[in-house]
């Protein structure tokens, strides 16, 4: 290792130890917090606790975005594979599974053949439902629900409660921003 590396590789380690002890220190304090030594007494206490779930939730969105690029990665990954490999090991399985199998097991998953499902694709919903109105309507679904802003805003303006319904009074809901 060059005398360059081996620098970097011990300031590397360096800011690690040093990330490792403020880490340390926040811990300890944010415990000493929640064991009953550390109280909200003022503002600024108040905002230390805030300034700690502030830096928790950085912490945790760092994380998620990390997941994220690493999960969509993995899922561009497999799909290149099966779009890569699937037509080979499809032939390579019809090739060698015996005649009374439809699959074949292998250390790191299972290959093999089933039945796929029956579907109906409906490119034009407007004659199909036409069709099933007269030659089978149990094939027609028909949603009704009912919109609640409208319903809210006729209840302030006239007082009115429709049969069914009440306007429910929010509760005062403490927060931390």
């Amino acid at each position: 290792m060059s005398e360059e590396a081996t620098e970097r590789a011990d300031l590397q380690e360096e800011l690690r130890e040093q990330i490792r002890a403020e880490l340390e220190e926040e811990y300890r304090q944010t415990l000493q917090a929640y064991d009953g030594q550390f109280a909200v007494t003022d503002e600024v206490t108040a905002d230390w606790v805030l300034a700690r779930i502030a830096e928790a939730k950085d912490e945790q969105q760092r994380l998620t975005d990390n997941y994220e690029k690493a999960y969509s990665g993995l899922e561009r990954r497999i799909a290149y594979l099966h779009w890569r490999f699937d037509p080979e090991l499809s032939a390579w399985v019809k090739g060698n599974l015996p005649a009374t199998r439809k699959s074949l097991v292998l250390p790191h998953g299972t290959l093999g053949f089933r039945a796929g499902r029956e579907s109906l694709e409906v490119w034009d919903e407007d004659k199909a439902s036409e069709w099933a109105r007269v030659n089978c309507p149990d094939a027609l679904a028909i949603y009704v629900r009912v919109k609640k802003t409208p319903l809210i805003a006729h209840i302030k303006a006239t007082g009115e409660e429709p049969p069914g319904c009440r306007l429910v009074k929010p509760d005062e809901v403490f927060y931390v921003k």
